[in-house]
């Protein structure tokens, strides 16, 4: 009786141990899922480069239809409402190359340039809103952050509109560092006291900025939003949380909100990091 319930006992505790999943299934469930992830991705990026593709296809058939483009038609290319230049001429690409590229330690080629290029535009042309800067303006924001010379990529964004330079940042930093995180600090109510963007007339709230996330495959540990003016007190609480290498101030464009807001976040730089501002 006593061989008899040890050898149930085994039994039973080789059957547990054989339940329990092992270290390497789930390493390899998580290799899938990322795989499966990064495979949507691509997926997506193929689609819109296709639509793309046909569009300008569409327009060239029709310029040969009109004869010569800007022949007094009312209509519009749809893409009114971006400001900002969205194409590099190649004077931009040698700036890139020769000069920025190589004051940031990385050595570029013109064919790398305008794959970011067209990086940033599919990403825009995927989200909802708007990059409200130029194409060479955003660039320069990743080649600065790909110059980071730490493991991981932490970025601090004052200002994010709808997220889109920020997603690009981690889209395209995710492929070169080990860990990216980025945290967005806007009130995210509207746009200078609009409910909605002037331009696209798209909200811009939290959620918009979740859903490009989402669409970009973006998972939410890897950003945070701080849904506050950047010179509040709990604005400031929640950002000293982490300590950052690429700091980008974009939020009031006044010399008081600019100097206030290098002032506030400064501090929170690691030794080395990168302070971008915008426009000023």
């Amino acid at each position: 009786a006593f061989s008899a319930e040890r050898l149930i006992a085994a039994i039973n505790a080789e059957e547990r141990r054989q339940a329990r999943p092992r270290k390497s299934d789930v390493a390899v469930l998580a290799h899938r899922q990322r795989k499966t992830r990064d495979d949507v991705l691509r997926l997506q990026r193929q689609v819109f480069e296709l639509q793309r593709a046909i569009e300008s296809m569409t327009q060239m058939l029709k310029d040969l239809g009109d004869g010569v483009a800007g022949n007094g038609s009312d209509q519009t290319d749809g893409k009114a409402y971006l400001r900002f230049d969205r194409f590099l001429s190649r004077q931009d690409i040698n700036a890139f190359t020769n000069d920025w590229a190589p004051k940031l330690g990385l050595e570029m080629r013109p064919q790398q340039i305008e794959y970011l290029a067209d990086r940033i535009r599919n990403i825009e042309e995927m989200c909802s809103g708007r990059l409200a800067t130029s194409v060479q303006n955003q660039i320069l924001r990743l080649l600065v952050a790909l110059g980071v010379k730490d493991a991981d990529l932490e970025i601090l964004e004052i200002g994010t509109l709808f997220g889109i330079s920020m997603i690009s940042l981690l889209d395209i930093g995710r492929e070169r560092f080990d860990h990216v995180h980025a945290t967005a600090v806007d009130p995210l109510e509207g746009y200078y006291g609009q409910e909605v963007d002037v331009l696209t007339g798209a909200p811009v709230t939290s959620r918009v900025v979740r859903h490009n996330c989402n669409i970009m495959c973006i998972d939410s540990t890897m950003y945070t939003l701080i849904c506050h003016r950047s010179e509040e007190e709990e604005a400031i609480k929640v950002a000293r949380k982490r300590r950052y290498n690429w700091l980008l101030i974009d939020g009031d464009h006044s010399y008081e909100g600019v100097a206030r807001d290098f002032e506030n976040y400064l501090p929170l730089m690691r030794p080395g990091g990168f302070v971008l501002f915008d426009d000023y």
